[in-house]
């Protein structure tokens, strides 16, 4: 039997990946503890082991394991290291490692890319005249996830106030694209970069947080095409699949922002799930493997958003029980409703980060010309019967 090493929780990938062989799943613990389920273990190595790696390695290098499958941002180094001293195979190459550093993948696509985004380390930037300054900006950590810590300056003072009291090596500065921001769904495999999700992106007032995302309602043109083609092979994506972030201007030049060898967030994966035949996180493991069997896309009849409601005013309390989302599900078309806070919890500010959603839904409608009414009615709905300023 095959056997196979994964560094994601979600139930869907495990699952999947139980299809082709018994699975370890291996996370952080306090302590070294093994949990037999169905199909796979549980494995917590304590977090001192993913420094050494010793003890990880002793434990599976008498398990024949077959493949190391890796997803996760936080552990990709890690677990490329490992795959490399147990001479095992892996989805992750050495190419992955270092443009996770952003400003390594930045330059790489720099060199490339028709439309250049101007990047500065911070020290650079500061050094800068005021007249060469020129806002707003993006600060960004180099190696980070999503939204987390990305923030959008309109002034000097706003830019050293997020700085306060970090050390400035670890972030870097760079030109804010004024345009419309797109996350781009990938595959790649068998020699070719598929595009199989487009979606457009709602964000909360202020930051670069995102509400929600609509997806394929927006066609890439092919000049855009070739640009993200380009972009694919810059990041020698192979038997993998991107999840990447770009903006388009009004004149439909194209930048690339960043991109990950994974799944996208944001419930981004459900929203175009029926483009595809057979199952399609089964075929991500068999991407994952070098086992992909050749498919094809199928056209989306209906069209699915995410969404991420926040209360209008704040403080509000989340408030929700089964009945709000039964209802949800019944009246909107959500397919998934899934509350990130405890009913009861208080929400103090804007979401700064994806942790900070109160709740997340998944909806389908029949017509693109539905989303945007739909998306009202649920955020009124939200705002009355979710968020209680009544603390």
């Amino acid at each position: 039997m095959k056997t196979f090493i994964l560094d994601v929780n979600t139930p869907v990938m495990i699952d999947a990946l139980k299809s082709l062989g018994y699975v370890y799943k291996v996370k952080p613990g306090k302590q070294f503890d093994e949990i037999k389920r169905d199909g796979f273990s549980e494995v917590f190595f304590k977090k001192d082991d993913f420094r050494t790696m010793t003890n990880i390695i002793n434990y599976f290098k008498s398990k024949e394991i077959t493949a190391v499958i890796s997803f996760n941002e936080n552990t990709r180094k890690f677990w490329y290291d490992f795959a490399k001293k147990l001479e095992v195979r892996t989805n992750l190459k050495a190419a992955y490692v270092f443009n996770q550093n952003k400003i390594n993948a930045r330059k790489k696509i720099n060199s490339v890319a028709t439309n250049q985004v101007k990047w500065y380390t911070v020290d650079q930037f500061l050094q800068l005249s005021s007249e060469d300054q020129h806002f707003p900006v993006i600060l960004k950590p180099r190696i980070g996830k999503g939204s987390m810590n990305v923030h959008k300056c309109d002034n000097l003072k706003l830019l050293k106030s997020f700085l306060n009291d970090k050390d400035y090596s670890n972030f870097f500065v760079e030109e804010f694209i004024d345009g419309k921001e797109f996350s781009i769904e990938g595959i790649h495999v068998n020699g070719r970069h598929i595009i199989y999700g487009v979606t457009s992106k709602m964000k909360y007032e202020g930051t670069v947080v995102e509400a929600g995302h609509i997806s394929n309602v927006v066609h890439l043109t092919d000049p855009q095409k070739n640009e993200l083609m380009k972009i694919y092979d810059a990041l020698e994506y192979s038997n993998i699949v991107s999840h990447t972030e770009i903006m388009i201007k009004s004149d439909g030049s194209l930048f690339y922002i960043e991109s990950h060898p994974r799944l996208g967030g944001d419930l981004i994966p459900t929203l175009t799930l029926p483009e595809f035949s057979e199952d399609f996180y089964q075929l991500i493991m068999k991407v994952a493997i070098g086992k992909a069997p050749e498919f094809t896309l199928k056209a989306q009849k209906n069209t699915r958003f995410s969404l991420f409601p926040e209360p209008k005013k704040l403080p509000a309390k989340f408030i929700y029980s089964k009945n709000n989302i039964n209802f949800l599900k019944k009246r909107y078309g959500c397919y998934l409703v899934l509350p990130n806070f405890s009913s009861g919890e208080v929400v103090t500010n804007i979401p700064s980060n994806s942790y900070d959603r109160p709740i997340a839904l998944a909806c389908e409608v029949s017509s693109v010309n539905d989303v945007s009414m739909t998306i009202n009615n649920i955020l009124a709905y939200c705002d009355k019967h979710l968020f209680s300023s009544d603390i």
